[in-house]
């Protein structure tokens, strides 16, 4: 609670200290709630009431572009803990739901914010918005939301796209999305191809051993081409035609040019000859 009435402190210093306290607190308080999630305990309640009645009020007022920086930042990162644990939309927390409208409103504010870390975390809390296919949520609104994420998904900077990106593959289970992305598809496709680009973040990740052994400009001798062999049942393949075993040559980390392809393969599935 100290924390909370510290918000209003006329010194930047101690709002931004409070902020940063307030932001452990939602996260340890978030994963109390996963812990109890079938029986809330007395510890868990408290913190919902807490939350509900004290804290997230005074949070949704920094999550503006009157703010400074650092309070945007850290509000909607504290915003992002309630939502993509499914805080705003469970039935069980009735005392949070009310928070799902006013969350997606910041969510839409926000948005045209010029911080980059303010930008992804708008997508993360977009993605989950669409994902969790919120009640709130209707075709006009999942409209403008795709139209901003497709945007989003041309961003300059590396980290808006990759969480951007992200959004397409859950459109494929909602009959609504899939009108939604449908009116899209003319405009989507060349930017998710546009992604599948290999990427800094790509070679980054890619093994170093790949990095030393690099001879692409060397043709290759008939021994050196090996035979593809017989595949047990599971064993997969990548994008990259590589065995499924951790990330392969390109590493197990997630990239935005793996996150295009995910999305093209799905919406590849749903919409077959269209695309």
């Amino acid at each position: 609670p100290g924390s909370v009435s510290c918000l209003g402190d006329p010194n930047a210093d101690t709002v931004e200290g409070s902020f940063n306290a307030l932001n452990k607190i939602c996260e340890d308080g978030m994963m109390l709630i996963k812990q109890t999630w079938d029986y809330p305990d007395e510890q868990t309640q408290h913190f919902v009431s807490w939350s509900a009645e004290n804290f997230l009020p005074k949070v949704m007022q920094y999550a503006s572009p009157q703010a400074p920086l650092h309070a945007r930042q850290n509000a909607i990162e504290c915003l992002n803990h309630f939502a993509l644990n499914w805080a705003f939309n469970e039935p069980k927390f009735p005392q949070l739901q009310p928070y799902a409208a006013q969350y997606l409103e910041v969510l839409g504010v926000l948005a045209n914010d010029q911080d980059p870390n303010v930008l992804k975390d708008v997508c993360k809390g977009f993605v989950c918005v669409i994902e969790n296919q919120w009640s709130c949520v209707t075709a006009q609104t999942a409209s403008v939301v795709l139209q901003y994420m497709l945007k989003a998904c041309r961003h300059p900077e590396y980290m808006v796209r990759v969480e951007a990106l992200e959004v397409w593959t859950p459109c494929t289970n909602s009959p609504m999305l899939v009108q939604c992305v449908w009116s899209m598809l003319k405009e989507l496709i060349p930017v998710l191809l546009d992604n599948m680009v290999y990427s800094q973040a790509d070679y980054m990740a890619m093994e170093h051993a790949m990095w030393e052994d690099d001879n692409a400009a060397v043709p290759d001798a008939a021994q050196d081409i090996k035979p593809r062999t017989h595949k047990e049942q599971g064993d997969e393949e990548d994008e990259d035609g590589g065995a499924h075993n951790g990330g392969g040559a390109w590493g197990a980390e997630w990239t935005a040019r793996k996150a295009a392809a995910s999305s093209l393969d799905n919406l590849s599935h749903m919409y077959r000859e269209n695309i």
